[in-house]
């Protein structure tokens, strides 16, 4: 998405409801609160849009410009009306919002994100695409890791989910100080993807608090490409498996937290450190 497309959807959802405010949550709410996003960080093309004080109003913008709609046919973009409780936001976020409002916008406001809460939202949602828009913004330096774990105390969430997302936080800073690294390893994985789908073979996507059961048919250095039934694949991150790996055997591979955990790997460390494999 780019920010004259937000605009529109700020423009059109502001109409639709007769609103004069609105508040853009979710990743295409940094068109507000950044003024040269990483393109790694616009790949969406959904808006998600709170009406402040009525969140009723929601339900209008689905049915108007929501996702199937005309107005996703007609501009290839749209907007999914959410509540408050969509996104896990720490405490003051609202007094943080930064205001979006233009001629595009038809006057109307777009209230966007500060950038360090819409980072700690995905750090909470924790799926492998906010993992990739986290490490973008903090390899880019956008979001700041220390200004970003001073900002965990106040996420609405438990003691032991406050500590998950400091060493999330800790990981992805430690990722983005080797971009050289990382763009190696994102070459590498395209090239494997382009050889795989000249083959016909469907690549399915790693999926957090997902179990996939098949054979390892592959492992190279960067990538453990495990068989999913007939002719499809998924492709693992090396570093974000525990366990060994070889061409040939069964593997049922776990992921929790963005860790991989291979359940077949010994009965006891499945019953000693992961409790949940094989269920």
């Amino acid at each position: 998405m780019l920010k004259h497309e937000l605009e529109h959807i700020i423009r059109a959802a502001s109409a639709i409801t007769n609103q004069y405010e609105i508040i853009v949550v979710g990743s295409q709410s940094i068109l507000g609160s950044v003024d040269s996003p990483p393109q790694e960080c616009l790949e969406s093309i959904e808006a998600d849009i709170i009406i402040p004080g009525n969140e009723r109003l929601s339900d209008l913008i689905d049915g108007a410009i929501g996702e199937g709609s005309p107005f996703q046919d007609s501009f290839g973009y749209y907007a999914q009306g959410v509540d408050s409780t969509t996104c896990m936001l720490p405490a003051g976020w609202q007094d943080r919002l930064v205001r979006l409002q233009s001629q595009n916008t038809d006057g109307k406001i777009g209230f966007c994100l500060d950038v360090t809460d819409l980072f700690l939202a995905k750090c909470a949602a924790n799926r492998e695409k906010d993992r990739e828009f986290n490490r973008a913004l903090l390899i880019h330096g956008i979001v700041d890791e220390k200004a970003a774990q001073e900002r965990v105390a106040s996420m609405p969430v438990d003691e032991p989910a406050k500590k998950r997302i400091e060493n999330l936080i800790a990981r992805l800073a430690s990722e983005a100080r080797t971009p050289v690294q990382t763009l190696q390893t994102e070459s590498a994985k395209l090239a494997l993807i382009a050889e795989l789908q000249t083959q016909g073979v469907e690549i399915r996507k790693v999926e957090d608090r997902t179990m996939y059961l098949g054979q390892i048919k592959r492992v190279t250095d960067k990538f453990v490409v495990q068989g999913l039934g007939r002719n499809a694949v998924v492709i693992h991150d090396l570093a974000q498996l525990d366990g060994s790996f070889v061409a040939g055997q069964n593997a049922e591979i776990k992921y929790a937290d963005g860790r991989g955990h291979d359940c077949l790997q010994g009965l006891e460390r499945r019953q000693n450190d992961h409790p949940g494999c094989g269920l």
